[in-house]
C-alpha cells in the first residue's frame, strides 16, 4: 500500500491584519500541511490574493504558525492516545462511576488546553500595533481611513 506525500509550498500564517487593507503571511514549506522551513513573508490586499507584495521575512508570522500547528498535532496526538488507550465509551463511563483513575482523562484535558491554545495564538496574532499599521499602509500607498 502506497501513502500519497503530500508536500510543496504554501502561505500560513494570516498575522498583522490591517482592517480594509490586508494582512500578512508567510509562504513554508510543507509537508502533510506542517510548514517545515519558512520561504518568504507577504503582504496580501483583502479581497485580491493575487496582488500580494512581499516584505522582509515576518517572524511573528513565522513563530504563530509553528505554534499553531504543534498544538493541532498535540491535540491530535493526545485525542489519538486517549481513544486508543481504552478510552471507549463503555469503558469511560465505568471508570468515571468507580472512582479509579483515569490517566486518559489527563490526555484529553491536554488536548482540549492546546486547542484552546490554537485558538489564542491566532487572536493575539491578527493583532496590529497603530505603528506597524502606519508603516504597513505608507509602504503601500494604501488610504483606509
Amino acid at each position: 500500500m502506497r501513502i500519497p506525500m503530500i508536500g510543496g509550498k504554501r502561505l500560513f500564517g494570516r498575522s498583522d491584519v490591517v482592517d480594509g487593507a490586508g494582512h500578512v503571511a508567510t509562504q513554508f514549506v510543507h509537508v502533510w500541511w506542517f510548514p517545515i522551513v519558512p520561504m518568504a513573508s507577504f503582504f496580501l490586499r483583502d479581497g485580491d490574493r493575487d496582488r500580494c507584495a512581499p516584505i522582509d521575512l515576518n517572524w511573528k508570522s513565522v513563530i504563530t504558525v509553528w505554534l499553531r500547528a504543534l498544538c493541532i498535532w498535540g491535540c491530535l496526538g493526545m485525542a489519538g492516545y486517549a481513544l486508543t488507550s481504552g478510552a471507549l465509551i463503555e469503558e469511560f463511563l465505568l471508570v468515571v462511576f468507580r472512582d479509579q483513575p483515569a490517566n486518559y482523562l489527563w490526555f484529553l484535558m491536554v488536548g482540549f488546553g492546546l486547542g484552546v491554545c490554537y485558538l489564542i495564538v491566532g487572536k493575539l496574532a491578527r493583532r496590529t500595533s497603530k505603528r506597524k499599521r502606519a508603516e504597513m499602509l505608507a509602504r503601500f500607498s494604501l488610504d483606509v481611513g
